[in-house]
C-alpha cells in the first residue's frame, strides 16, 4: 500500500505551491501590463492557490476594476505564455555584466554634481536596470555620492542589496 502523501490531492490541477523558490510572470493584454511576483510572497500573502485560478486571485488584489465584467469588456489577466514560471536569477559579479553600447559607469562624485545630460540607471548583478532621478535625489541627500548610493540600492527582482553600481548615458539632445 502506498504511503499517503502530505500534498493534497491534485486530480490534475497544477499548485502555485509546486513552484516555490520562482517567479510568476502575468500579462494582461487589455491593459498593456506585466507583472512579475515572486511565488513565496504570493504563498504567504494568499496561500496555496490553482495556476488556474491565480489571475483571478491577483486581478482582485490589484483591485482590477473589470474582473467582474462579462464577456470582451473583462479582464484579460493572464499567466504569461512564453514563460509563466522561471528561476530567480542568480547574482553575478559586477565585472560579469556587460553594458550596452554607449552606457558606462559612472565615477565616484556628489549626486548634485552629475551633469544634466546623464541618464543615470542602477544595475543589480542579476541583470535588472532601473532609471533613477539624480537630481531629486541630490535634493534630498545632499552629500551623497555615487558610491554611497550604489551601496544602498537593493533590487526589487532579488532582493539583492551587495554589487550593485551606477551607470550612465547620455540623454539625446
Amino acid at each position: 500500500m502506498e504511503e499517503p502523501s502530505a500534498h493534497r490531492w491534485d486530480h490534475g490541477v497544477l499548485w502555485l505551491s509546486a513552484q516555490r523558490g520562482r517567479i510568476m510572470h502575468l500579462v494582461c493584454y487589455r491593459c498593456r501590463m506585466t507583472k512579475h511576483y515572486r511565488v513565496d510572497e504570493a504563498l504567504a500573502q494568499e496561500g496555496d492557490v490553482s495556476i488556474r485560478s491565480l489571475p483571478v486571485v491577483i486581478a482582485r488584489l490589484l483591485r482590477c476594476p473589470r474582473i467582474d465584467l462579462q464577456g470582451w469588456a473583462r479582464c484579460r489577466l493572464e499567466m504569461m505564455p512564453s514563460k509563466p514560471f522561471s528561476d530567480i536569477p542568480k547574482p553575478r559579479s559586477p565585472s560579469e555584466i556587460r553594458l550596452p553600447v554607449g552606457v558606462h559607469r559612472i565615477e565616484d562624485m556628489p549626486l548634485s554634481q552629475v551633469p544634466e545630460y546623464y541618464e543615470v540607471f542602477g544595475y543589480c548583478p542579476c541583470g535588472r536596470r532601473n532609471t533613477l532621478d539624480v537630481r531629486k535625489l541630490a535634493r534630498e541627500y545632499p552629500g551623497m555620492t555615487t558610491t554611497a548610493l550604489a551601496a544602498r540600492l537593493i533590487c526589487r527582482r532579488c532582493r539583492n542589496a551587495t554589487g550593485n553600481f551606477l551607470a550612465y548615458r547620455f540623454l539625446p539632445r
